[in-house]
């Protein structure tokens, strides 16, 4: 999901001038202690769907979502895009912290996120056609 997300980010100056991944319906940032109630809450809901796919659910925190959104804008755009997401003042800070991940770590994050979001499509789909 996070992939989908940053692969189909369109930049838009005029609405999103600080071109942030996580914006509000009026196109602006979201506020981080925002996001991160957002996900307390999504993991208290679907606690037993990450642990029966074996995310941890404390692991699911803004700052890992930063960390994974980061890393796959740095693999695909290039460490200068992921410095200006970041807001970092130089592309050694951005490659220092998030260049040398586990590309493993993320790929099944990546992949546990994506079936817990697959499995509640698929319910949401199944209730309307009930």
């Amino acid at each position: 999901m996070l992939s989908e997300l940053v692969a189909s980010h369109v930049p838009d100056p005029e609405r999103n001038p600080d071109d942030a991944v996580f914006i509000t319906e009026r196109g602006r940032p979201r506020d981080p202690s925002a996001v991160g109630e957002l996900l307390r809450m999504f993991r208290r809901e679907f606690d037993p769907e990450l642990s029966a796919i074996g995310v941890d659910a404390e692991h699911l925190t803004f700052r890992s979502l930063r960390k994974a959104v980061a890393a796959a804008v740095l693999d695909t755009a290039g460490v200068e895009v992921a410095r200006d997401l970041l807001g970092h003042s130089d592309a050694a800070i951005t490659e220092s912290h998030y260049a040398k991940r586990p590309d493993l770590i993320v790929e099944v994050a990546a992949d546990a996120l994506d079936e817990v979001f697959a499995s509640i499509d698929a319910g949401k789909a199944a209730k309307r056609e009930t």
